[in-house]
């Protein structure tokens, strides 16, 4: 009769999980992704590809930079993603950041060990946002389809799906300042 109760329990937690369609994400602020980036691109999309490595399918997305809002680098870098089809193979990664051949965006990025010009996103589609005209004003939208987020604490964050490109740049600016001060121990 245990043994049934056990093997009830691991069937009744994996079932959900099993046909679960989310990435479980951390549900981090502007602010703390800025804090956990390399760098904040704001930048258009000029081209994609597709590459195989190991057995492995990434996506690589090229970025021509327009902006930095917080770190510096060079003016175009590759981002790259697990996932992406290449002759038979394909990977799908639920969550990832979905990127389209001429759109502008601000991505949140960490930079990879190869160099500074390949780059990865921070927090899978959590941080890109892409930046669309809405009459005169430029407004970042974040699509998070795919994700399903979680706070490891008892705050509540906000996360904001839609926010004007100015008050994004401008909080970015302000939590690298503040991330920078705090490094250096200053307080500034």
């Amino acid at each position: 009769m245990r043994r049934a109760l056990v093997m009830v329990g691991i069937i009744a937690l994996a079932g959900p999980f099993s046909q679960a369609r989310a990435a479980t994400v951390l549900a981090l602020t502007v602010e703390e992704l800025t804090g956990t980036s390399d760098r904040v691109i704001r930048g258009r999309v000029v081209s994609q590809e597709t590459e195989a490595k190991k057995g492995l399918v990434f996506r690589l997305t090229t970025l021509d930079v327009i902006e930095d809002l917080a770190g510096e680098g060079p003016s175009r870098v590759v981002v790259r993603q697990l996932g992406g089809e290449s002759g038979p193979h394909g990977v799908h990664i639920e969550g990832n950041a979905v990127f389209e051949v001429g759109e502008e965006v601000v991505v949140f990025v960490s930079i990879g060990r190869t160099g500074s010009s390949l780059v990865h996103v921070v927090g899978l589609s959590l941080g890109k946002f892409r930046v669309e005209q809405v009459e005169e004003e430029a407004i970042a939208v974040r699509n998070m389809t795919g994700v399903q987020l979680i706070r490891l604490d008892e705050a509540r964050a906000v996360i904001e799906s839609r926010l004007s490109l100015d008050e994004l740049r401008s909080r970015v600016r302000a939590a690298d300042s503040q991330s920078r001060g705090s490094s250096r121990g200053d307080g500034r």
